[in-house]
């Protein structure tokens, strides 16, 4: 089935030393989105911080003290951290703010984005890499979601710094071996000057066809200042499931298409046999 456009809520951005950050839910969730929340993080100490997940979450990747910058941290610079979550269960009435407790924070970002679906089954894999080099990102990601027709890619970076955000960014695109990709599209970039600043982005596309045999790589241009333009970039692979049809054959020589599952179709009272 194929999944719709990602919409993204209200970026949020903790206070500078902050325990908390509150990102919006995006407006017209309805029970069958998926929602996913990715929160960014520049720790108070080198390579610490920490992000307790939300009830009802669940915590699909993180990747801690990325960047290559070692034990340094600073204004514009230092390792930063990513994490991903969904939402356990949608009920389409999500609105107003989430709270997110954080631990040895400087400063965190987050967004809510949610994705609309078909109702189908969802399945969800993620893996992560990072940028050690000033300029234009290049993250090869170091283990292959899978990619196949109908996929959608999201994936999100974070850089410790607010220098050229939030118009940093263009050119977004996303390869892997095996698979197309659709032209990418930036959905959001992320940008405080709190603390010691933090930036970043999220970007989409579909997938045409595949399935990948190898692990993507996302790439983008940076504009602006860019000597700190790098960290930790995660990527998030949704699929939906098609629904599961049968086909009731009965002994009078007709049949009849039954959507529904194979427990509910075998309630059907008549002579002849269920078939997939």
């Amino acid at each position: 089935m194929a999944l719709g456009t990602p919409v993204a809520g209200t970026a949020a951005y903790s206070a500078g030393a902050g325990s908390t950050v509150a990102p919006g839910f995006p407006a017209g969730i309805t029970s069958t989105d998926v929602l996913i929340l990715i929160l960014g993080q520049k720790p108070a100490t080198a390579n610490g911080g920490t992000a307790t997940t939300p009830s009802g979450w669940t915590l699909r990747h993180s990747r801690q003290a990325m960047g290559g910058y070692g034990t340094t941290l600073g204004a514009d610079t230092g390792n930063t951290n990513i994490y991903i979550y969904t939402k356990n269960t949608v009920t389409g009435s999500e609105s107003g703010t989430l709270s997110v407790t954080l631990g040895d924070n400087n400063v965190a970002s987050a967004v809510i984005i949610r994705v609309p679906t078909g109702g189908g089954a969802i399945s969800l894999a993620a893996a992560s890499n990072h940028d050690i080099s000033a300029g234009n990102v290049s993250i090869t990601i170091d283990s292959d979601p899978g990619f196949i027709a109908g996929d959608l890619a999201l994936w999100s970076m974070v850089i410790p710094t607010d220098a050229t955000t939030p118009t940093q960014f263009s050119a977004h695109a996303i390869t892997a071996t095996g698979a197309t990709f659709a032209a990418a599209t930036e959905l959001i970039e992320l940008d405080t000057v709190n603390g010691n600043d933090l930036g970043g982005f999220v970007a989409y596309a579909s997938v045409s066809s595949g399935p990948s045999s190898a692990a993507p790589t996302f790439t983008a241009t940076a504009g602006g200042t860019t000597t700190n333009v790098r960290g930790p970039g995660a990527v998030l692979r949704i699929r939906e499931a098609a629904a599961t049809s049968y086909v009731y054959k009965g002994s009078a020589g007709w049949a009849a298409r039954y959507k529904g599952s194979r427990s509910d179709a075998a309630l059907y009272k008549g002579t002849g046999t269920l078939h997939p």
